[in-house]
C-alpha cells in the first residue's frame, strides 16, 4: 500500500474530499443525535400518559462523564479529519499555484505563432 505522500495530486484531493465528508457526517449525526433524544424523551413522556418533567431523574456523575466522553470524541475525531482533510487542500493549492506560475513564465505556443506572424509580416506600402 502506497503511502500519502506517495500519491498523486489528484488522489489527495479525492481523499480530502472523503475526509471532509466523513467529517461532516460525523459532526451532524452527533448534533441531530442531541437535538433528537430530549425531544424523543419528551414525546414518549407524553404518549405513555406522564407528565413530560416526571420522568427526568438526575444523573450520576459517572453517567455525565461518560455522556460528555460519548459526545465530545466524535466530535474531536471529525475535527480532525477536517484539519487533515485541510492540509491536503493546502497541498494541492500551493501544486496548482506552482504549475500555474510555471505556466504563465513559458509563453504558450498560439502566442508564439502571433508573435512569429508580427514578425514575418511586410508592410503595406
Amino acid at each position: 500500500m502506497k503511502k500519502l505522500s506517495e500519491r498523486s495530486i489528484k488522489s489527495k484531493e479525492k481523499f480530502a474530499d472523503s475526509n471532509m465528508a466523513v467529517a461532516n457526517s460525523i459532526a451532524s449525526a452527533v448534533f441531530i443525535g442531541i437535538l433528537v433524544l430530549p425531544l424523543t424523551a419528551f414525546i414518549s413522556a407524553i404518549i405513555l400518559g406522564n407528565t413530560p418533567f416526571q420522568s427526568i431523574k438526575t444523573p450520576d456523575y459517572w453517567y455525565v462523564l461518560l455522556f460528555s466522553i460519548l459526545y465530545i470524541s466524535p466530535l474531536f475525531l471529525s475535527w480532525y479529519a477536517k484539519d487533515f482533510a485541510m492540509d491536503l487542500y493546502d497541498e494541492v493549492d500551493s501544486f496548482t499555484t506552482q504549475t500555474e506560475q510555471t505556466n504563465n513564465d513559458t509563453p504558450h505556443l498560439i502566442s508564439q505563432i502571433t508573435i512569429i506572424n508580427q514578425q514575418t509580416e511586410t508592410p503595406t506600402v
